[in-house]
């Protein structure tokens, strides 16, 4: 099916070559939902996010006492004043599966 597709893809002939629609029909990409691709809802076909580098010599075995609470002085929090959070919307359509890309 890989090579199959990879072929379509590097066919010389553009008549020949496959076309968006074929690429998104091909079976190398079944069960992919193209709609919430476009739409930022969900990973490219294959995307695996990055993992985090193992932590090099012994495992942490103790966690590290807690930090006091400290306020931001003024001047420092007039540099947040432009940033908002709103949680990612949850749409029907299967969009919002675990592991999907969420944007807000």
């Amino acid at each position: 099916v890989t090579k199959d597709l990879i072929v379509g893809l590097l066919e010389k002939n553009e008549a020949d070559r496959l076309a968006a629609a074929e690429i998104r029909a091909h079976p190398f990409f079944e069960g992919v939902e193209w709609d919430c691709v476009e739409a930022k809802r969900s990973p490219p076909p294959g995307y695996r996010p990055p993992q985090p580098e193992p932590r090099p010599g012994p495992p942490l075995t103790h966690s590290l006492p807690p930090s006091p609470r400290r306020r931001l002085r003024p001047s420092q929090q007039r540099q947040f004043e432009q940033f908002t959070w709103f949680p990612a919307p949850q749409e029907p359509g299967g969009c919002n599966e675990p592991g999907a890309v969420q944007t807000g």
